[in-house]
Formats: C-alpha cells, structure tokens, sequence
C-alpha cells in the first residue's frame, strides 16, 4: 500500500471516528499532515483521490467537506434500506444518537396534523455505511406510538428501523 492510500485511509478513519456525516468540514490539508505525519504532498494527493471517488466535496475558499454518497436503489425489490443495501453488499449500521419525549408545537405540529402541544416522540439517529456516518436524521413520531424497551436507551446500535423502535398502542 503506498503512502498517499494508507493516508486516505486514515482520512477514512478520522471521519469515522469524529462520526462525521455529508456536509460536515474536514480539518485542513496541513492539520490532517500534522496528524499523520505524512507531507503536505501526500495528503493533497489522498484528498483528491478521494475527492475523485466521491467520498470527499472541495468548495474554494470553504474547505473539504464529506460528500453525501448516492445509494443506487432498485425500485422493483420490496423492503427497506437494509435489505436494499444487504443486497448490494453494504452493511448498515444504525446508532440512536437521543430519544426523547417532547410536544409539538407551531408549525411542527402543522406538518403533523396534530395540535399544538400533542406529545411526540423526537429520535435522531445516525446511519453508517460500512462503518462511515453517512445520514444524520431526525424523526418526530406521535406519542401515541409507545416505544420498546430495548430501544428508550441512549447510544444503541442496532440494525433496525424506526418501526421496529416503536409500537402503536
């Protein structure tokens, strides 16, 4: 393995490891070569490999961001995400990151169709493929949907979907 691929790896790892999602800022070129302690040299030549595979976004004068990846899907094949990305070899890992009970209010509750003040449930998760934070994503669910007990504790890994978080009364 040459330089440049162990330091994109490395990147790979420093994204993972900060649970970076698409959109989320990479430290600078010369952080990253101070990190690593590999040249400047080495580390433009990762990033841009992975810039080139789609993994990485530059925006001049911002900096390098994580690039959200597309999931190719097949709209014939019934089932949810995990059985879709099962299928094309990408293992899903999802993290609940909090799960709390909270009220919707204004608009959110418009959006609902509930009244304001109804009791929901707010999860926000984040969604790994293979074992890179790939989604960050926020469900406000009705209270009137309970929740199991094996999903109301904090920082669960699991493969399972919100459904399965939730069962209706």
């Amino acid at each position: 393995m040459t330089l440049y691929e162990k330091t994109m790896e490395f990147i790979r790892q420093l994204m993972a490891e900060s649970n970076m999602v698409p959109g989320d800022r990479l430290p600078s070129e010369v952080e990253i070569a101070h990190m690593s302690g590999v040249s400047l040299m080495t580390v433009r030549r990762a990033m841009s490999e992975l810039v080139s595979a789609g993994a990485l976004q530059r925006i001049q004068g911002r900096g390098t961001f994580v690039r959200s990846n597309r999931i190719p899907t097949e709209s014939t094949i019934i089932g949810g995400l995990k059985e879709t990305l099962t299928l094309q070899g990408v293992d899903l890992e999802t993290i609940i990151v909090s799960f709390e009970e909270t009220v919707a209010t204004g608009e959110r509750a418009t959006l609902l169709r509930l009244s304001d003040g109804v009791a929901v449930w707010k999860i926000v998760r984040v969604r790994r493929l293979d074992g890179v934070p790939a989604v960050r994503e926020t469900a406000i669910i009705p209270r009137s949907w309970r929740p199991t007990s094996t999903c109301a504790s904090r920082q669960v890994r699991t493969p399972s979907t919100k459904c399965s978080l939730l069962r209706t009364d």
